[in-house]
């Protein structure tokens, strides 16, 4: 798959009804203040789930006829769920209702191997996730986040602030691991988004340890010069995994029962420790379409 995986699909200047756009996102027949009882967007909030789980955006369909060439972008929700981390974790009983199958077989395995479990969901399964996310005690936030046009959304997780040891399995079975002194855990999604194939999402997760040197530089992507933050990066590529979303549905990434060993990517990335108690983290992304400019054109 090609680095240049966010850029949306071909022809994204789609004919859409003017109607489905309501605020910014393009949604259901459901306004957003019925889906959501977080406090207003962007801004993160702490407070109790949403009872329902928003829909991704609705199949954008070309009325005839129509006038105006809509051009389209992604948004995207996300949840973070913090539980107790403990021996006996309930937590897992999500999985259940997780297709992880949608993860290439091979990639899957050396996902649980390195502690993770990444899969999808439909907003269907949302009510049985969230009865046993609260009957573990979760604590929930809510973002909405908007990548900047032409690169990867990134989601930040734990600083590093003390020198911490990370080890993964490589896609040859070995065991490797480095001291890392200092930097931030992000996870990066990179998406492109087909309309002409019913409105599926492709996304790519990456894991990466980031150091930024508070400068600007330029890189070259794609062909096009960018000022993009001057930092180290270590990208665990053999845990790079390709993850395709169909309307409806959002990703679920957390870790695994069976991580064997805490200096696994895994446990390093998803679980944390605050006021002396260990947590984990499990994420739930779903994207939305939403419009960001228009222009006049003739009907074909």
């Amino acid at each position: 798959m090609k680095r240049a995986l966010h850029r949306l699909a071909p022809n994204i200047l789609l004919l859409l009804l003017v109607g489905c756009l309501i605020g910014v996102g393009c949604r259901s027949g459901t306004a957003w203040s019925d889906l959501w009882t977080w406090g207003s967007s962007p801004q993160a909030s702490e407070t109790s789930p949403p009872s329902a789980w928003p829909l991704a955006s609705v199949a954008l369909n070309a009325p005839a006829g129509a006038s105006a060439l809509r051009v389209v972008d992604l948004s995207f929700d996300v949840i973070r769920a913090e539980l107790p981390f403990k021996q006996h974790r309930d937590s897992l009983k999500i999985w259940n209702h997780v297709d992880e199958l949608r993860v290439e077989a091979g990639r899957g395995e050396r996902l649980v191997r390195n502690g993770l479990r990444i899969g999808a969901a439909s907003s269907d399964t949302w009510p049985a996730i969230l009865t046993v996310l609260e009957a573990a005690g979760a604590r929930f936030r809510r973002e909405e986040l908007f990548p900047q046009r032409g690169l990867a959304l990134v989601i930040a997780m734990e600083t590093i602030t003390s020198p911490e040891p990370i080890f993964s399995y490589t896609a040859q079975g070995v065991l490797a691991g480095k001291t890392f002194p200092a930097g931030e855990k992000v996870i990066n999604v990179d998406y492109a988004y087909h309309p002409r194939l019913g409105g599926v999402t492709e996304t790519q997760l990456s894991f990466e340890i980031r150091l930024d040197h508070g400068a600007m530089t330029w890189e070259r992507q794609d062909g096009i010069l960018r000022q993009v933050p001057d930092h180290d990066r270590h990208l665990f590529d053999d845990l790079t995994v390709t993850v395709t979303l169909n309307p409806g549905e959002y990703l679920v990434i957390g870790s695994h029962a069976d991580a064997g060993s805490a200096v696994l990517v895994g446990h390093r990335f998803m679980t944390g420790q605050r006021a002396g108690e260990r947590y984990e983290t499990l994420l739930f992304i779903t994207p939305h379409v939403y419009q960001t400019r228009h222009a006049e054109r003739e009907p074909l």
